[in-house]
């Protein structure tokens, strides 16, 4: 072995040096691209459609059981559900909300809302918004008014999702105003509550579509994870983050509810 000379033993140590600054520098810009996450992570906006068995309905469904499952684990870790109406409020206001904070959503009005998730929703004490297309209601598979004004009634939030649940980009100019316009009224009238928000259906929208939307009186609407606004800075373009039978696995149920998943995910096109 050879000796070690003091040119030799110069080098090593400037090679120690130097990893010790590479150290720093990875452990620094790991530090500084947590830091940035953190202050970047959004309040997660959960959206579920169905909460049923598996393999009764074409889209998105959650097993009744996998969803209390879901319930139990905010509660048990304790985050804090908010009504979507304070999480608009604190978005007006710039408020700094927890970051156990998820806001809970339903889109199209299946009748298993009713029957399965709004029973488990009582029971924890969690609100949540249903976002109702209104030439659904009372169709075979959808809720009733008299089912709508219960829910309202026990702090369940009621929005629109226009009428016929037909993808707004894709319709004449005057039938988007009216899918937008009179939802709201409709609503309204059949529930005798305030509707202030609005959920894109198959989360379709564009430029004027939002135009349309905020004319119209609604003060947030929301779609899934179409469009480019990751932080959620947009009212009229609010992501949402999908929950399927799948989300039981810990990693995916965790990032889903901790509010990175929407910084990462493939994003889509507007319309």
């Amino acid at each position: 072995m050879a000796p070690i000379t003091p040119s030799s033993a110069e080098s090593i140590e400037q090679i120690k040096r130097a990893l010790t600054v590479i150290c720093i520098l990875l452990v620094l810009s790991g530090s500084f691209w947590l830091i940035w996450i953190d202050q970047h992570r959004v309040v997660p906006v959960i959206m579920y459609h169905h909460i049923d068995e598996t393999g009764r309905h074409p889209v998105a469904t959650v097993p009744t059981d996998h969803f209390e499952k879901h319930l139990r684990y905010l509660r048990d870790y304790q985050f804090e559900v908010l009504p979507y109406d304070d999480y608009i409020r604190a978005k007006q206001q710039g408020e700094h909300l927890s970051r156990k904070t998820v806001v809970l959503t339903f889109d199209d009005g299946y009748a298993d809302n009713y029957t399965n998730a709004f029973p488990l929703l009582r029971r924890y004490g969690y609100p949540a918004v249903m976002f109702i297309s209104t030439d659904k209601v009372g169709q075979p598979g959808y809720v009733t008014w008299d089912q709508l004004r219960e829910m309202a009634a026990a702090g369940i939030t009621i929005g629109s999702h226009a009428i016929a649940h037909e993808y707004l980009p894709g319709l004449p100019a005057d039938r988007i105003a009216r899918e937008i316009t009179e939802s709201r009224r409709i609503l309204e009238q059949r529930l005798g509550i305030p509707v202030r928000h609005f959920s894109y259906p198959v989360g379709g929208f564009n430029d004027e579509i939002k135009q349309l939307v905020r004319q119209a009186g609604y003060v947030s609407a929301v779609t899934t994870n179409r469009g480019f606004d990751r932080f959620n800075k947009d009212f009229y373009e609010l992501n949402r983050v999908t929950m399927d039978e799948e989300d039981l696995v810990f990693p995916i149920r965790w990032a889903k509810f901790s509010g990175y998943y929407n910084l990462f995910r493939k994003a889509r096109e507007p319309q």
